[in-house]
């Protein structure tokens, strides 16, 4: 193979180049704030914190506010003010979602976010292992993937698999000659976009997907109403998981839980809890029970914070872990701690 030469001239071009690149750049970007912007995007900030987190108490928020007010007055560049309001968010209960990032920084983090999405999709066939727990139990394990970052228009693909894996293994001649019961791993799920997850699951499980939040006025958001807001398109596959809820509504559901039972996936966990038949088997969850909201500030940039609380089966909201029903000491004994629950209600039905 013959390798390119590359004469001085045409290294002084690729050089001068690529300085226009950084000039321009530069001149795109400009992380110097005008006068008067700093107070301006500052004092929008503390509003919507003030008006929506629900991590928000007085005696510890009044005294950040005061030292981001004061501060935000002498700032002159973009960094140093977001890293002031990054400050001022540790002071708020449920921080751990929190962030505010300047618009150059929230497309950078936008753009990693689809491109891990893109990549996990594209090596990924059903982005979930549904399959018989055995060939006599019964049982039908429902092992959910990490969610990480699923960006707006892959949603509808994530669903399509994850819709598609749980309608072969109930549908097929190959699935179990009786059904017990389901058991699904939430175990190292993690956090990021629940929406296709738990519309999937919802109705496969459910026969609905309504996972339950509750503002900081106490007025109830339910995430299935967000999720045809967001244009999710899920008409084309309710047929099926309809089909597949009426085989499996009644039968024992296990769900499975640990320390990786993340925010999004904690979400999932108390939407399937909501059902009579359903306990959690495992470990506590991380406790990051807490959905975020998106704000765009004047200059661009974004503020999140928690704006809800997961509401659980008694229809309390969830602050800090979700609790088991069957706890276990070791993690590894989930799964056999489910079986054993799910046989000992002696529920089962030809498939």
């Amino acid at each position: 193979m013959e390798v390119p030469v590359l004469t001085n001239g045409e290294l002084v071009t690729i050089a001068a180049l690529g300085v226009v690149a950084s000039v321009i750049a530069l001149c795109i970007y400009d992380d110097r704030l005008p006068q008067g912007a700093a107070i301006e995007i500052g004092s929008r900030a503390v509003t919507i914190i003030e008006e929506n987190a629900v991590g928000l108490t007085p005696t510890t928020w009044e005294p950040a506010r005061k030292a981001v007010m004061e501060h935000i007055g002498k700032v002159r560049s973009r960094k140093e003010l977001y890293a002031q309001l990054r400050i001022a968010l540790q002071t708020l209960d449920d921080n751990q979602h929190s962030f505010a990032l300047t618009q150059r920084d929230w497309r950078s983090y936008v753009q990693a976010a689809e491109g891990k999405t893109d990549e996990s999709l594209s090596k990924s066939g059903a982005l979930a292992e549904v399959q018989p727990l055995d060939e006599v139990s019964g049982i039908i394990e429902i092992r959910v993937p990490p969610f990480m970052a699923i960006a707006p228009d892959m949603q509808w693909l994530y669903a399509e698999r994850l819709a598609s894996a749980v309608t072969a293994t109930v549908e097929l001649p190959t699935s179990p000659s009786r059904l017990c019961g389901v058991i699904v791993d939430l175990r190292e799920t993690g956090g990021g976009n629940s929406i296709p997850a738990s519309w999937v699951l919802g109705r496969a499980l459910l026969g609905h997907s309504n996972v339950r939040y509750r503002d900081r006025s106490g007025l109830e958001v339910l995430l299935d109403q967000d999720a045809v807001r967001r244009g999710l398109n899920v008409r084309d596959l309710s047929t099926s998981l309809d089909q597949v809820h009426k085989r499996l509504q009644g039968l024992p559901l296990a769900v499975l839980v640990g320390p990786q039972t993340v925010s999004a996936s904690e979400a999932i966990a108390a939407m399937l809890w909501s059902s009579p038949a359903a306990v959690l088997v495992g470990q506590r969850t991380a406790g990051m029970t807490t959905a975020n909201g998106i704000f765009e500030l004047p200059d661009g940039g974004v503020l999140a914070l928690a704006v809800y609380r997961f509401v659980d089966p008694q229809g309390k909201a969830v602050k800090g872990p979700l609790i088991p029903d069957v706890l276990v000491d070791d993690l590894k004994d989930a799964r056999s701690a489910a079986t054993a629950h799910i046989r000992s209600r002696g529920v089962c039905r030809a498939s």
